[in-house]
């Protein structure tokens, strides 16, 4: 089990091994794809025709499509950013490629061969489960103490912890497994398309969608000018902990801002990250930002900021 108190963040890069795609794939799939995405989805009748809110959905996509590409923006969060004229057609992009990706999602043996060595979630459910032997003792797995943030709208975490511990323990009542899951604090600081069955009022994972699914889910998420609705549960997690892990995080300002990370760090945390594909001195820019939001000198703390060129399950194999 995690008896240290742990803050997982994490990144597109940290889902990539799953399926999802990274914050410039994101912006290829939308480019590329979105506008033949809303062409596919079933339009049910509603108050307005199906076929008038299709073609004004699809004529919405095909402008968001092109103002994308020829922003040379990086990202769709940061174009949503510059331009909130485009904010409902953007979540539906956002929402619809990333159910997209959902139903391709795979884990476990399943994974592509490409990412198997990199199953993160696997190694992570191990460490918080290795010690739970008996058939009742799925009823410690709360004393985890760990908390997860994602700056992710891909709910593939939830989905997989539900799995895992309900098939670990089949004969533990479904009822007592979720009350333990929802033990785990998993933040979305931006939301997440949905909920699951387990957590509420939720849909299916992958499952089919229809475009009112997409209109109804692009209100579970919020763009980055936007503000998150966890503030208080991120940065009271931050405060708390002792370690903190960064897993496929791109550590732009922004994000650093929006966790709040200046006001919370002291010299009890020990920080380590992944920067997979960064050269050795991106990297030591990485630790310098960091420690420059320690609330102690930074020279005080060259020991507690890590920052390594390699994936997620890697760094926490050997720091975990």
């Amino acid at each position: 089990m995690i008896r240290t108190n742990t803050v997982f963040i994490l990144g597109a890069g940290a889902s990539k091994p799953y399926g999802y795609p990274t914050a410039a794939e994101l912006r290829t799939n939308i480019c590329n794809d979105f506008p033949g995405m809303i062409k596919n989805l079933s339009f049910a009748p509603a108050p307005v025709s199906a076929s008038i809110r299709k073609a004004r959905m699809i004529h919405e996509a095909e402008l968001l499509a092109d103002k994308f590409k020829k922003s040379s923006t990086p990202s769709i969060d940061l174009f949503l950013a510059r331009n909130p004229e485009y904010s409902d057609i953007g979540r539906s992009a956002i929402v619809t490629c990333i159910l997209k990706k959902e139903k391709a999602s795979h884990f476990r043996e399943d994974m592509d061969d490409k990412y198997i060595s990199q199953d993160w979630y696997s190694y992570i459910f191990h460490k918080m489960t290795e010690e739970l032997i008996e058939p009742g003792s799925f009823e410690q797995f709360k004393e985890n103490r760990v908390t997860f943030i994602t700056f992710n709208y891909d709910r593939s975490l939830e989905f997989f912890l539900h799995q895992s511990l309900s098939n670990s323990f089949g004969r533990a009542p479904g009822k007592e497994i979720v009350a333990q899951l929802n033990e785990i604090p998993i933040l979305h600081v931006y939301g997440s398309v949905d909920r699951l069955p387990w957590q509420g009022d939720g849909s299916d994972y992958s499952a089919n969608y229809s475009s009112l699914e997409v209109e109804r889910m692009s209100k579970n998420i919020n763009i980055v000018y936007e503000g998150s609705a966890n503030d208080l549960r991120i940065r009271s997690a931050i405060e708390k902990s002792e370690q903190i892990f960064f897993l496929g995080f791109g550590y732009a300002t922004e994000n650093l801002k929006v966790l709040g990370i200046q006001k919370r760090l002291s010299r009890v945390q020990r920080i380590h990250g992944t920067a997979l594909g960064s050269t050795g001195k991106e990297r030591t820019v990485i630790e310098d930002r960091l420690r420059a939001w320690f609330a102690e000198p930074p020279q005080t703390l060259l020991y507690h900021v890590i920052i390594k060129g390699c994936n997620c399950l890697q760094l926490l194999r050997e720091h975990l």
